[in-house]
């Protein structure tokens, strides 16, 4: 356990340390106060939260400076990320922590806000991410920019009610006028993938001209990765036995076997997408055996465990260039036994494997559709008696191909 500690901090060190260094400039432009259009290269942090200031580096002599989201009009990273500093109409009502509005009423006042671009058109759309929440806002023709309303409010004793006042002002905007999209709106849930499709459709058919600005995942577009993975084991074992009366201890000697596992990869929109939750059930089958003279006999140690993994982690990844890039892995996982699963260890006493939650760390290199990884992690496999220990240490080389 001291060791799998000591090399987790490594890891997390080693991230910590490269995670800024992997922020990349960009190349875009700003608009400032005196609409002079600046261009220049911009450190695009894959924001969560809208931004209120901007780090910039000048093209000719690569001086580095920051600037206020409130002294520029707009600013843009090439054709994907585009922010815009404008007045908008925005519900004061929904003033609390909670995000719980004191009336139903909805209070409209004019602000200055930062607000991210998504759909330019006729019918533009807008978003602000502040931490968990989103706002969204759209416009008509370049006019004022008014927040769609979707909010909770208080009602009498400690509960709440929903104002679903965004359905109507999407439908006071339907070009299309077709049942099947006035449906479709009836029974939207606000989120940004549905206000897009809709913004999308209604733009369309009002023959308008779309710019749609979209932060690509460098996977691709996809919400999640597909992976099968296959690879080779070796595991080295080691048996405990220290009961009041008597102690010793059995190395196991080192046996191969063969790892088959299929991997979730969902890319989070931290970092550029660089940070990842995997999820990777893996099946893995370990067998060994070994001879000691114990009190003067012959004895047979042996165990032979068919598992399947479930792990769950993350992932942050080193962008190389273009389809290339360094990854590492840090994962919890908990292991569960089928078939004829069994540890043979103790004066020809069969018992029956069950593990506890472990750890399993990594590294590795993924090019194009294919990826490497070196893999470590332990099982402490568990027996009715507390005095009993046996440890199974697992070194793994996988290969993996990306399907999605």
């Amino acid at each position: 356990m001291k060791n799998i500690t000591f090399v987790v901090s490594i890891i997390l060190l080693v991230i910590c340390s490269k995670a800024n260094a992997q922020i990349e400039f960009e190349k875009g432009f700003y608009i400032d106060q005196f609409a002079d259009t600046i261009v220049c290269y911009v450190k695009n942090f894959g924001w969560s939260s809208t931004p209120d200031n901007f780090t910039v580096k000048s093209l000719d002599n690569q001086t580095v400076y920051s600037i206020d989201a409130d002294e520029i009009k707009s600013i843009q990273i090439g054709d994907r990320i585009k922010f815009v500093n404008r007045i908008v109409q925005e519900d004061i009502s929904d003033n609390n922590q909670q995000r719980i509005a004191i009336k139903r009423k909805v209070e409209f006042n004019q602000n200055q806000r930062i607000l991210k671009v998504l759909i330019e058109s006729k019918f533009s759309l807008y978003m602000i991410e502040e931490g968990e929440y989103k706002d969204y806002f759209y416009s008509e023709d370049n006019g004022v920019i008014k927040q769609l309303v979707n909010k909770k409010f208080a009602v009498t004793g400690n509960g709440f009610a929903k104002s679903n006042e965004y359905l109507k002002q999407l439908l006071r905007i339907n070009t299309c006028e077709t049942e099947k999209l006035n449906s479709f709106v009836k029974n939207m849930r606000l989120s940004e993938n549905n206000l897009i499709s809709y913004f999308l459709q209604i733009n369309q058919c009002s023959s308008s001209k779309i710019k749609r600005y979209e932060e690509l995942r460098p996977e691709g577009k996809t919400v999640a990765n597909f992976s099968f993975k296959a690879g080779v084991n070796t595991a080295k074992s080691r048996y405990i036995f220290a009961s009041p009366n008597s102690a010793k201890e059995i190395e196991v000697p080192r046996n191969t076997s063969y790892t088959l596992g299929l991997e979730v990869e969902i890319p989070l929109k931290v970092n550029q997408y660089k940070w990842s939750v995997i999820f990777e059930p893996t099946y893995k089958q370990l067998a060994s055996s070994t001879t000691v003279v114990d009190q003067g006999l012959d004895r047979e140690y042996e165990y032979q465990i068919y598992s399947i993994d479930i792990p769950l982690g993350i992932r942050y990844k080193m962008y190389l260039k273009e389809n290339l890039n360094l990854f590492l892995n840090f994962k919890v996982q908990h292991t569960f036994h089928v078939g004829n699963s069994y540890v043979d260890l103790d004066f020809g006493q069969d018992h029956s494997a069950q593990t506890r939650f472990n750890f399993s760390y990594g590294a590795g290199i993924k090019w194009k559709k294919f990826s490497l990884e070196y893999r470590r992690d332990s099982q402490d496999i568990l027996f009715q008696r507390v005095y009993e220990q046996f440890m199974n240490y697992n070194n793994a080389m996988v290969i993996g191909y990306n399907f999605r």
